[in-house]
């Protein structure tokens, strides 16, 4: 078995306080500050926002992010939920690009360090989300990587935060299906991690997508069988769980978004069947990308409710059904004259995660990203009508 490095002996493995016994996380993308200022952000329902992005500057390694914007976000916290804890992720999939160079030695490692105690300090932010989608393999520029250290060294990144920020400051990581690896072979025992870690957020979709050639679900709590992917909540739960990471640590990831795809079949409604070559369009702000010429097939869910589901979340209109799997515990949107086939979930899958949430003691949900729910905050509301009271 590999070997790990022990932590510093300042390690804080309790979870931080909070008005909720259950995390409610949501990731708030700075992109979307102009249409979705932080005044909107549903401050009494959540315990946690986790600012996105913060990126590495490659000329230093540092820490950079736009500070108006984040300190506006946190003033606005402070004014109207004074527990909400106001976290600054780092990377995403398209901002992983310099984890790898700069974890890999102590002057790269140090640089970045004093950059965030740094910003912690300055800013009053309660702490840090390490968002290194890929470690130890190519990402989406295929950036520089290295199959047999990245794991070893974002474990040393870790814990040469823990040692320089404290225990009162959160470190969090997000994460996939997927274990993280060593020479392409996942780690089996991540307690070292844990010992670290506040909780983890378990990114469970995008579980399939356009890049499948079977049509299924992106969310589905249980396995939906056939020849998809095999991915599930519980099966990501799972496979943590058995790398020895403590349950109450484990935050499941929840999308406010549709993906959809054009089934080649009519059969079974589209589920589990071939995709066409097409590339549909998505909800009414979907524009197709000049480069590639398709258009991306995302539907927010708030457009969802606005263009498809009407009347109610359970009833669609026009040549659209809204179709309930009891099998994977997630619905689907088709369309009987185009064929197009929507995968996302609503307050009816979104309780029965929450709920799975409650029965196996996990630490609580996460949601990427606020913007696309409703305006009134139909997801959202679920995870917290379902959380609050509980002890």
């Amino acid at each position: 078995m590999v070997s790990l490095p022990n932590p510093p002996s300042d390690t804080e493995t309790k979870c931080k306080d909070s008005n909720l016994a259950k995390s409610i996380i949501i990731y708030y993308p700075e992109w979307k500050y102009y249409n979705y200022p932080p005044r909107n952000l549903p401050f009494n329902k959540l315990t946690h926002i986790n600012y996105a992005f913060g990126e590495i500057d490659p000329t230093n390694y540092s820490l950079k992010y736009d500070s108006t914007k984040f300190l506006e976000l946190i003033e606005t916290a402070r004014s109207r939920n004074k527990n909400v804890k106001i976290i600054m992720s780092v990377g995403g999939w398209t901002g992983s690009r310099y984890f790898s160079v700069m974890s890999s030695n102590p002057a790269n490692r140090s640089k970045f360090i004093s950059s965030v105690k740094s910003m912690l300090e300055s800013t009053g932010a309660d702490g840090i989300d390490i968002d290194w989608e890929h470690p130890g393999v190519p990402g989406a520029f295929y950036d520089s990587f290295d199959a047999q250290n990245d794991t070893y060294n974002l474990l040393k990144l870790m814990q040469e935060l823990r040692e320089a920020i404290g225990k009162s400051k959160i470190i969090s990581t997000a994460v996939t299906f997927n274990l993280f690896v060593v020479n392409y072979q996942p780690l089996q025992d991540l307690s070292k991690f844990a010992e670290i870690l506040d909780y983890i957020n378990l990114m469970c979709y995008d579980f399939n997508g356009s890049w499948s050639n079977i049509i299924s679900h992106q969310s589905s709590l249980y396995p939906t069988g056939g020849n998809d992917s095999g991915f599930s909540v519980e099966g990501a739960v799972k496979n943590w769980m058995n790398a020895k990471f403590p349950s109450n640590k484990i935050v499941i990831g929840i999308p406010s978004y549709g993906i959809s795809w054009i089934s080649s079949t009519s059969n079974n409604n589209g589920l589990l069947q071939i995709p066409s070559n097409s590339f549909p369009k998505g909800d009414e702000e979907d524009v197709m990308n000049a480069e590639s010429g398709r258009y991306s097939g995302i539907w927010k869910y708030k457009n969802l409710r606005k263009q498809i589901l009407q009347s109610s979340f359970k009833d669609a209109t026009g040549d659209w059904i809204r179709v309930w799997d009891s099998k994977s515990s997630v619905p689907y949107l088709y369309n009987k004259v185009s064929r197009q086939f929507i995968t996302y979930d609503d307050p009816e899958s979104v309780k029965i995660k929450a709920d799975y949430v409650i029965e196996r003691n996990l630490g609580g949900m996460m949601m990427w990203e606020i913007e696309e729910d409703t305006k009134d905050g139909e997801l959202i509301s679920t995870v917290y009508d379902n959380f609050i009271g509980l002890t």
